[in-house]
């Protein structure tokens, strides 16, 4: 009866152990910035929900990353353009104040401090 009870608790174990250690690993693939990288698990392991809304995040944080990487890159342009320009005129700060206030309004979603 130990016996079997003993075999039980280590499938059990295991069943939980192996989707959590798959998380861990997946997870290091985020924290290192790869935001396209998707954890999954088989259907009915353990945790499969968490897996779901740890991917959710990841995909609301990538967004977030896409929309900042686009406003820096306008800036960028635009200032590329000003540079080029052979008439020196008063770059539009009406056009790089929306650019750096984008660039602020998505930094400001993330709690740093």
């Amino acid at each position: 009866m130990a016996l079997i009870v003993s075999l039980i608790c280590i499938w059990m174990i295991k069943r939980a152990s192996g989707p959590l250690i798959r998380i861990s690993r997946d997870l290091e693939h985020i924290a290192n910035g790869n935001l396209r990288f998707e954890i999954r698990l088989r259907e009915g392991d353990e945790f499969h929900e968490l897996a779901e809304e740890i991917n959710k995040m990841r995909e609301t944080l990538r967004d977030k990353f896409i929309t900042i990487k686009r406003e820096v890159d306008s800036l960028g342009e635009y200032i590329s353009t000003l540079r080029k320009k052979e008439t020196l005129i008063p770059p539009d700060i009406n056009t790089l104040k929306k650019h750096i206030l984008n660039i602020k309004s998505e930094l400001e979603k993330f709690k740093t401090d």
